[in-house]
């Protein structure tokens, strides 16, 4: 915290990608619990068990983790730019 008592910059941003995180767990489950669903109706209605809710688990699943991966990329991307370079090797080669 700063001196006047209210978060600096990097703790908001550090707030802002935590409360991001924790809604990946979220995200994933509801894509998954959908495709189930969605398939275990298609199946009822046409008669096909189980192939839809197959499918459509695997298109749940798939959808979940398209997204997991997209937020992990966006965040890496946006706390790399917000970081100076830290490595130990020069800009220039030598």
């Amino acid at each position: 915290m700063s001196p006047s008592g209210r978060p600096t910059e990097e703790q908001r941003r550090n707030r802002r990608q935590a409360l991001r995180l924790s809604t990946v767990g979220l995200e994933l489950g509801v894509a998954i619990g959908i495709g189930g669903y969605a398939g275990y109706w298609m199946d009822g209605r046409f008669d096909t068990r189980p192939v839809w809710t197959l499918i459509m688990l695997m298109l749940g699943i798939t959808a979940g983790f398209l997204n997991l991966i997209r937020v992990v990329n966006r965040l890496n991307q946006s706390s790399s730019q917000s970081k100076p370079n830290d490595s130990n090797t020069p800009d220039e080669p030598s």
